[in-house]
């Protein structure tokens, strides 16, 4: 590239720069400033020009640099004045801002382009350490920074003043009337913006200016509104000024996605002029909590939008009052039904899910499942569904913490109402029953003893499989894995899988022993047997293979038969008679008719022993001793004889009354009832088959017995030791806090266990050698291998 010879174009081969500039860059650059049209070929000749001077000049070009800026600068100045003077010609506000706003629009537009041929001036300015600082600043090259600069400090400064103050009328008229000013008034917002990189400017000029208006403007509408109206409907007119401020701001105040601080501070004013006054609070607060009482979701959410708006501590008054909403509401609609809900697991199940549906919906719609209050939402229904005003359970052992609640066994009975065959589910579809086992898991969750709900589900589950009364395998099945999902232990779910493994070996088993008979021709005095073997380990529960009583000799020649079959088919197993969990079907005449009745094992020796005694009157003592049944059990089995009526009748009476089977003496009378008789349509039936199993070990309205509960207890102690161990493996040394929280993580789906029970589990692994207390800290404890 040669260089220019300065001769050719009019000037001394040595002209000075100032020289150089005025004659071969001012005109073109002059013209592009005035928004003169530039031909082509003058503007690649500028570029050509520029670069190529800047190339030979030998003087430095650091040197030249600044004497090219200056000159830019002075014919800036000058340019930029003459257009100053133009704009203040103008004696009308709107004509003054307009013309402004076009002015300032064409030259900013110009300033994005003018500085371009002069790249190499920038190039040698950003050497010198003075304008490379200012140029990381703000990112923006050294000339085109001059350009804002001039603008600033020729135009904008000295007519600052009628802008802002025209603005100021413009945003109020768009408030008041509707009219938009849009260009004009994010003209005058840009053109603060840009002038300079201090941020600063803009906010103490075009901001504070626009924060001052809107706090004028809602300082006197909002007493207006406040004074004027319902609070629901000064709530209504406040989200709305919310929404319409956001949308203007967005429009007006905010002049880059990178600064967006003066939306934050016009929103923090507009929440102290609107919400934060006393009495507006006040008024809002009390409004909402008259709303969530009669859960009015439309309104209620208006507030919560707005109240969500103040930092920090605007809503929790209302996540408290939801709180204590759900529990006061829960507890009393539990209360007034009390009496209807403690008998009737359908009833509970379906009160808890009307609750807690309704809860949802409140939750959902007026605040948009806001975690803040769904986490209350949980807490209150939890607190709910764990309460004992209505009814409890007390557990027995020298760890019961007292009184718990006694829903996980209504559960465990309606989820059994909806699996067994019952008026229940036959009136349902499979998809139907599958839903309602669904949600009535979703209430599962709330529970803090969950291991209470497992023990009684799987009795009732094991009574279903046994007695073949099971609605649906599938759904059964499909029960074990949603058990999981909620947490519930493998081993647990496991023992339930095993138990339909079984129920399936046993179906082949009784076909391959009905083959057997069918082939002996074996005549036996019980009828058609229905043998199921069952592994003990899956299906016994405290107490069950340990029960027995005095069998007839017609039973016992049935299981040495049936023994002798099974011993010689399968090899290395023991069989055990299971009498809790043997049923049969018994011809019972009475002074009306002959009736087939279906009866536990237990039942049918009461009712044997009577007819071997011509169905006389027999003592608790005698009937102890002739059918060695456990105290227990023969108590819980005359207590259900005597006193549940089916079908309008009782099958058994006793003397002295007592109010519950403990009170049975050794003395207490029980006779056969011979009018016994089922009543249909007001008229006692001849012939029927009546079940009289259901009601009293399996039905819907069964609760947990003591025995159950000792269990509970029991396993309790188990798990809290397995929990410890495997803490103590995992981390070898820990405190007793440590080991306190981690415990009750693991357990947390089943039960919450007290310190007490706690303490005593760690010094029953200790004297068993497990653990170890820390000799210098008694409050440490190690694990040993």
């Amino acid at each position: 590239m040669n260089k220019i010879d300065l001769t050719k174009r009019g000037l001394p081969a040595d002209a000075p720069p100032a020289e150089v500039y005025k004659k071969l860059f001012q005109p073109q650059f002059t013209k592009i400033l005035k928004q003169h049209s530039v031909p082509h070929k003058e503007w690649q000749e500028l570029f050509y020009d520029v670069y190529n001077y800047m190339l030979w000049y030998e003087d430095g070009v650091q040197n030249l640099s600044v004497i090219m800026f200056e000159q830019l600068n002075r014919n800036t100045v000058e340019t930029v004045t003459a257009a100053r003077e133009a704009i203040v010609l103008e004696q009308d506000d709107e004509l003054f801002l307009r013309k402004y706003v076009a002015t300032w629009t064409e030259y900013f537009i110009i300033s994005q382009h003018a500085h371009l041929p002069f790249l190499s001036v920038d190039n040698g300015l950003l050497e010198i350490k003075e304008y490379a600082d200012a140029a990381k600043a703000d990112d923006i090259h050294p000339i085109r920074r001059m350009l804002m600069t001039v603008w600033n400090e020729v135009v904008l400064t000295p007519i600052a003043s009628r802008l802002l103050q025209i603005t100021a009328k413009m945003l109020v008229l768009e408030r008041d009337q509707g009219l938009t000013f849009g260009n004009l008034i994010t003209g005058v917002r840009d053109s603060f913006y840009h002038v300079t990189p201090q941020r600063d400017f803009f906010v103490q000029h075009y901001e504070s200016v626009y924060i001052s208006t809107l706090e004028q403007y809602y300082t006197k509408a909002t007493a207006d509104q406040f004074a004027n109206g319902s609070v629901i409907d000064y709530a209504r007119w406040a989200e709305i000024t919310f929404r319409d401020e956001q949308i203007r701001a967005k429009k007006y105040l905010v002049p880059s996605v990178k600064f967006t601080d003066p939306m934050k501070r016009m929103n923090e004013r507009l929440v102290e002029i609107v919400l934060k006054e006393t009495r507006i609070l006040d008024a809002l607060t009390c409004t909402a909590f008259q709303l969530i009482e009669e859960h009015r979701s439309e309104p209620l959410g208006v507030i919560y939008r707005l109240m969500d708006r103040i930092p920090a501590t605007g809503l929790e008054p209302l996540v408290s009052a939801v709180q204590a909403h759900i529990i006061r509401k829960g507890k009393d609609d539990m209360v007034e039904s009390a009496e209807i809900v403690a008998v009737d697991p359908e009833k509970y199940v379906e009160k808890l899910l009307n609750l807690y549906n309704s809860f949802l919906i409140l939750i959902k719609d007026a605040f948009g499942d806001d975690h803040r209050f769904t986490s209350v939402r949980d807490l209150g229904f939890q607190e709910v569904v764990n309460d004992t005003t209505v009814f409890s359970l007390q557990l027995r052992g020298r760890f019961a913490a007292g009184l718990e609640s006694r829903c996980p066994d209504m559960l465990a009975s309606f989820c059994d109402s909806l699996l067994r065959k019952t008026n229940i589910s036959r009136r349902l579809s499979s998809e139907e029953i599958s839903e309602r086992l669904k949600r009535t898991l979703q209430i599962l969750k709330y529970v803090t003893n969950k291991d209470v709900f497992i023990m009684s589900y799987q009795i009732t589950l094991a009574r279903r499989l046994i007695l073949g009364l099971t609605v649906d395998m599938e759904i059964e099945e499909e029960m074990c894995k949603w058990l999981q999902n909620l947490g519930m232990p493998a081993e647990v779910i496991n023992r339930m899988v095993r138990m339909f493994g079984d129920i399936r070996v046993s179906e082949d088993l009784s076909r391959r022993w009905t083959d057997y008979v069918e082939s002996k021709r074996l005549m036996s005095p019980l009828g058609d047997v229905d043998p199921k073997v069952l592994n003990v380990c899956s299906w016994s529960r405290p107490g069950d293979m340990r029960t027995s009583c005095t069998i007839s000799p017609d039973i016992e020649e049935f299981l040495s038969e049936f023994e002798r079959w099974y011993a010689g088919s399968f090899q290395g197993r023991k069989l055990a008679l299971a009498g809790s969990s043997c049923t049969f079907v018994l011809e019972f005449t009475s002074a009306v008719g002959r009736y087939d009745l279906e009866v536990t094992m237990f039942q049918a020796a009461v009712l044997r022993a009577f007819r071997d005694h011509n169905r006389g009157k027999l003592t608790f003592e005698a009937l102890q001793t002739a059918l060695a049944i456990p105290d227990f059990e023969l108590r819980k089995t005359l207590w259900g004889l005597c006193t549940i009526a089916k079908c309008g009748n009782r099958l058994m009476g006793y003397a002295p009354a007592v109010s519950n089977p403990k009170e049975f003496d050794q003395g207490t009378r029980f006779w056969i009832n011979m009018q016994f008789a089922p009543v249909a349509r007001g008229k006692p039936q001849k012939r029927g088959r009546i079940n009289l199993i259901g009601k009293l070990q399996i039905g819907g309205d069964r609760l947990l017995g003591e025995e159950d509960t000792d269990g509970i207890s029991a396993l309790r102690e188990l798990r809290i030791q397995e929990a410890v161990t495997k803490v103590m493996k995992t981390r070898k040394k820990a405190t007793m806090t440590e080991i306190h929280t981690e415990t009750i993580e693991l357990l947390k789906n089943l039960f919450m266990p007290n310190k007490k029970m706690l303490k005593e589990q760690i010094e029953f692994l200790i004297d068993k050698e497990y653990l170890t207390r820390d000799e210098r800290d008694l409050n440490v404890f190690h694990y040993v291998a």
